[in-house]
């Protein structure tokens, strides 16, 4: 099993299409209670499953920063 540090499970969500910040949340239920949002897309979302729910793009935070991340080794 990865070891996969809790902070980096925390989903991030922002408006479709926008370059806005990621807007951080604690949990799925958090973020979907707090939007009203169906908790069930908000998974789908995370997994792939769904492109975005109620015009909101939703990802993991380690997938947003893991695109950024720079290769030190030569």
């Amino acid at each position: 099993m990865a070891n996969i540090e809790k902070s980096d499970q925390n989903p991030l969500i922002r408006k479709k299409g926008s370059n806005e910040e990621w807007q951080k949340f604690n949990s799925q239920l958090e973020l979907a209670k707090q939007l009203n949002l169906y908790s069930g897309n908000v998974n789908k979302v995370i997994k792939g499953k769904l492109k975005s729910t109620g015009g909101y793009d939703i990802k993991y935070e380690k997938e947003i920063y893991k695109s950024t991340a720079v290769d030190w080794s030569v």
